[in-house]
Order: structure tokens, then sequence, then C-alpha cells
């Protein structure tokens, strides 16, 4: 993760520039911290990364810097990483709000620029939001961070907790906000031209998901085809051109083998070594795959279908040999929450989900270190990019785009193949939700299960999003709108902190702003090729991968690896969870909890996972005091990963 910090004040406010004067001159007298940008009211300093692909541009006539990597974009041509953002660039960015930076680049990036006239300083942050990017006032400095741990104790000691956002998380988990778990921190939304003035900035909305699904839509199955893969190729090799040594994550399904694929593919390739972590079942026990509460029966069986072992290794081992590349194992343990490791979570302005995966990120860290790995891969997104699903949702979104097609027949017909219902269920569904256009009800209804107080729980019900993707800007058939809001829900990605983040950072090809908005160009009926679940990529790819993995179609999952670590710990989740602060803030009942809880009963139907993210909120609260402890300055070090 590239390091930074910048500051932003009024020009004609004294003791602003005399406490960032101060900031400057703590900050650049140790060996850490440079300068990237400095004019009258706006110093931004930064770390050198260890990530090769991360650099500073700054732009022409000192009206400002790009921190992170930015790759140019050229019309039928490959993206080459950009050094130079010279006088036409600038002039561009700043007439047009940072839309040109938007349309004709992409990367992890934060764009700080100055207009020379109002003095005013804007701020833009990619919109794949792969480089965090937080907001807040230190006096009436405007403070720009994405780790914490720089300014916690430092130039931010007294936050409060935002008990209200803590409640949204724990109803409904991790979802993008422009609120944190922190009262005085904002984080700053993908894709929003951010005017920083006074004490209301200003916001633009430059990029949101929905304007790519009515724009120059690819419905030729070819054209969609060719362009996709085109796509893709160019992201992964655009990106593993910045690394010597890549470790890409290869679980052995889908979207993990198709980097992989790209990355085998390639002229010019870094090193790579694969990694697949699994769970040491045979198959799923069908008794553990715990269920929302009001999923009707169809659904229920849906998942069902798509559930496989989480022993995925002889599906790793097949694309690691085709491909060439060498492929560690590592098994999932059961974990033993009372680790301490559990607990020592990189500090975060919200919970990350690091009790999943502390032992993960142990494992990366080890790797890294002896491999000295520059870049760690992932598939991560491609289920929602390439439009995984079991529901009907192409003949309706084919029906509410040609309701008087002659080929609305063959889109039922392959629809029903795909939810396995009636030719007459589907066409109903196509009537009324595509042709009539009536709102397309959720998967899941009525109550959902959760051990908060009732009150607090009707209080959120009331809250509305805040976060400008979650908000429609135009009408889009309900297939698109679900392709959206699962972009929205699951690309901002960084939210999931690591200590292996600060040796090499995370990349995701899959989830980079060119593949997003291609996909999103493409109507979810051509996206499900032949009725088939990501249809369309696995066509894209079926040469390149052995063909067990481009016509399987369910997935490993963890579900009841995470029903026996409850079960497991249930006295320790009991212990902490009910002399916890969540329970003596009024969030989390006592009663509920006690008997969810209790080793005689089940777990009423709240998904383990569930508990386990309570746990991470209440592990989080537990280490505030220490995140704001004054520290000194912290460099790249390499012995600050994970507590082994």
């Amino acid at each position: 993760m590239l390091r930074y910090i910048a500051f932003i004040w009024d020009p004609d406010d004294y003791d602003s520039a005399a406490r960032v004067a101060s900031a400057r001159t703590t900050l650049l007298s140790g060996r850490f911290w440079t300068t990237a940008y400095s004019v009258e009211n706006v110093l931004v300093t930064f770390q050198r990364p260890a990530d090769p692909s991360s650099s500073c541009h700054p732009l022409a006539a000192n009206a400002g810097v790009v921190l992170g990597s930015l790759f140019r974009r050229h019309r039928g041509a490959a993206s080459t990483p950009t050094a130079d953002l010279g006088g036409p660039e600038t002039v561009s960015v700043l007439s047009s709000s940072g839309r040109h930076l938007v349309e004709n680049y992409w990367g992890a990036y934060i764009a700080l620029i100055r207009d020379p006239h109002s003095r005013r300083c804007n701020v833009l942050r990619d919109p794949s939001e792969c480089l965090a990017c937080f907001h807040a006032y230190w006096g009436r400095v405007h403070v720009l961070f994405a780790d914490l741990a720089d300014v916690a104790g430092r130039f931010l000691s007294r936050l409060t907790v935002d008990w209200s956002k803590l409640a949204t998380r724990l109803a409904s988990g991790a979802s993008p906000s422009r609120r944190c778990a922190l009262q005085e921190l904002e984080d700053i939304p993908g894709g929003e031209w951010t005017t920083l003035t006074g004490t209301t900035p200003q916001r633009t909305t430059v990029w949101h998901p929905d304007r790519f699904c009515n724009n120059d839509v690819i419905e030729d199955a070819a054209e969609a085809a060719s362009a996709l893969r085109t796509t893709v190729r160019d992201a992964v090799q655009t990106l593993s051109a910045q690394h010597s040594h890549v470790l890409l994550e290869l679980s052995g399904g889908l979207d993990s083998s198709i980097v992989a694929a790209c990355l085998a593919h390639q002229e010019k390739r870094p090193q790579v070594t694969c990694l697949n972590f699994f769970i040491p079942t045979t198959a799923p026990d069908p008794t553990h795959l715990v269920f929302p509460v009001g999923l009707a029966a169809e659904d229920r069986a849906k998942l069902r279908r798509v559930a496989s072992s989480g022993d995925e290794r002889r599906f790793a081992r097949r694309v690691a040999r085709a491909c060439g590349f060498p492929l560690i194992e590592r098994e999932k343990r059961m974990l033993d929450l009372r680790d301490p490791r559990a607990a020592a979570a990189p500090p975060a302005p919200w919970p990350s989900g690091y009790v999943f995966s502390y032992e993960d990120d142990a494992a990366e860290c080890e790797y890294v270190t002896e491999s000295n790995v520059t870049g760690c891969f992932s598939g991560h997104g491609g289920d929602t990019v390439f439009y995984a699903t079991q529901r009907s949702l192409g003949a309706i979104d084919y029906a509410y785009q040609h309701p008087l097609s002659a080929l609305l027949c063959r889109e039922i017909r392959l629809a029903a193949a795909l939810s396995r219902e009636s030719t007459l269920r589907v066409l109903s569904k196509s009537v009324r939700y595509g042709i009539l256009r009536r709102p397309l009800p959720p998967p899941i209804g009525g109550k959902q299960p959760h051990l908060l107080c009732d009150e607090i729980a009707r209080q959120i019900a009331r809250h509305a999003p805040d976060h400008p993707w979650m908000n429609r800007e135009r009408a889009l058939c309900p297939g698109k709108q679900l392709h959206v809001l699962g972009i929205a829900l699951s690309i901002p990605l960084y939210d999931q902190a690591y200590y292996r983040e600060k040796l090499a950072p995370a990349v995701h090809p899959l989830a980079t702003q060119p593949v997003i908005e291609l996909a999103l160009r493409i109507p979810t009926y051509v996206l499900l090729a032949e009725g088939v679940s990501r249809g369309l990529a696995r066509r894209v790819f079926a040469c390149e991968l052995p063909s067990d993995i481009i016509e399987r179609t369910v997935k490993g999952t963890s579900s009841e690896y995470w029903y026996h670590v409850v079960h497991h710990n249930a006295a320790f989740l009991r212990e902490r969870l009910m002399d916890g602060r969540l329970a003596q803030q009024g969030l989390l009942d006592r009663e509920k909890l006690r008997q969810c809880l209790d080793p005689e009963s089940p777990l009423l139907g709240v998904p383990p996972t569930r508990l386990m993210d309570y746990l991470a909120c209440e592990l989080w609260l537990a280490q505030l005091p220490d995140i704001f402890a004054p520290t000194r300055d912290r460099g790249p070090s390499k012995a600050r990963i994970a507590p082994s």
C-alpha cells in the first residue's frame, strides 16, 4: 500500500500554515517521508513504496500530483505506464474536473489537483478504489491519508466511535460508505471530484457504474468475447509487467484460473508462484450451509447446486501444471480465536475481516519475505464482474430491452436451463419484471436474522446509503441493477487490511476499471452465454484452460469450516460478546447472544460468519486505545509484519 499524508489549508490562515510547517519539519526530518508536492496551501508527503508500479506523477505548471500507479489507455492498443502528465494533459484534467483523467487513464491512484486561480485543491480517487483515501480535519487543516497508523496519535488523537455506523455494520456486514466507524473520518468514494474548501467539501461524481450500462452496449456475442479477451489480458499483462515475482492466490476456480492463463500466455512474464489455501473436506455438509431467513426454497436449491468442497487442490494443480507454475498448498486449520494474532489486525478506520484471515496473512507474509515477491495477484471480483448467478435474469433483461423480439423464446429457454425453473415460470417472470417492468423482488424476503437489540435494528432500517454508487442515476433493467449493486459491494477491496500489504501490494486485475466498464457495457444475457453462469468468460478462455475448469459450475465453500470454528470457540465468543462493548452500548442483545451461543442449541439461523464479524467489531474496539497512543515515526520495515 502506498503511504501518503496530504495537508490542505486556507492560504490566509496563518495558524494552520504554522501547524503544517511544524508537521513538515517533523515528517521530513526522519528518513522515511519525502515531499511529493508543495505550494503555499498544499503539502503532500509520501514514503517511497516497495511496489515498483507506484510512483509520483507531477502535473505541469506545479498544478498538482498523482500518487500511485497510472496507466494510459490507447484505443486498439495495450495500456502503458504513464510518466508524463505534461501541459495539455494537465489543462484537460483541470478543465474537465477530473473526467479526462478518469476516461483516459486507469490504475490505483489519488490525484491532488490545485486550481491556480481559486487556489482550491481538488481530490480525485481512482474509480476502482484500489488505493485508500481517508479525509479528516486537523484543526482547520484538511488531512488526507491511506494508513491510519501514520496519523493516529500524531495528527488525529481524539476520534470517537460512530456507534450508528457500527450498528449498520453489525446488521448487514461491510458495505461501501462515505462514513467510517470513527466519526471524524470520511472515506472519499472512487470517481468523485472533491473540492476541499472550508468545512464543507464540494463533491461531484465523475464516474458512476450506471453510466456504462446503457452507453455503447455490446450485444453481439462475438464482439463482446473479443473485447473481453483483449481487456482482461491487457489488465493482467499491464499490471504484471510492473513486477519481477508474482504470488498468485489460485483457488482452482474459474476467475483465478483466468488470471493464471493470462500470466502464462504473455511474451515477457514475471516469475509466478501459485498459492492454494484448502479446507481438507471431501464435500460440504448440506446441514451446515446456513441460509438467511426468508430465502425461497428454489433459491436454497440453487445455492446447494453450486456449493462444493473447500478442497479444490486438484483443480489448482491442473491449472498450475497447464501454465507451468509451481504451486504451494496451505491447509486452513481449525482456528483458535484466542490466538493473539486474531486480535492484532492492522489499524483501520473500521473493523476489518482480519479475524477471518490472520493465518492466511501470516503464510503470505512468510513467503513474500523469503521469496522477494513484489505483487500478490488474485481473481477477486470475477464472480461479480463476469456475472455469476443461478437466477433467470438473462431472460428478464432481454424481455426488458427487446419485448417484441422473436429471440425472446430462446432466452427464456436458456434462462430456464440455468435456473432449473419451468419454462412457464421463466416466461411469467419475463413478462412481469421485463415487459411490464415491475420491480424485481430480492431473492431474500422478510427480516434477516441478527443478534442486535430490536430498537437498534429498527433505526438501522431507516438509514439510506451514503455512497454514490449505491444510488441509481438512471433506469436499468433488473439484472443490470444487480450487476451494478454487486460491483458497488465487492469492488472496494482495501478494507480487508493485511500485514502482507506492507510488503507486497494486492493486485486484482479483474476488478480494474477497464474490465469493470467493459463488463457493465455487456448485457447480462450476453455475459450468461448459452445459459451458463459466467458463460462468456468461460467461452473466451476455453482454449487456454483445462476443460474441467471451464465446465465446472460449482464453487468451493467454507460454510462447514466456519460452522465448526464457531462451535469450537463458542465459549470464547460468548465471553467476548456478552461482556463486550457492543453489548454494553446496547447494540447486541445479551439474551439473543446467550441463546445463540448455547452449546446445546443451534445457531438460530444466524450464519457463523456473522458471529465472526461481531467478534471482528469487538476486537477492533479493543484496539482503539493502542491505535491512538502517541507513536514514533514508522517506516517500511519488513520486521513490522503479522505477529508470529
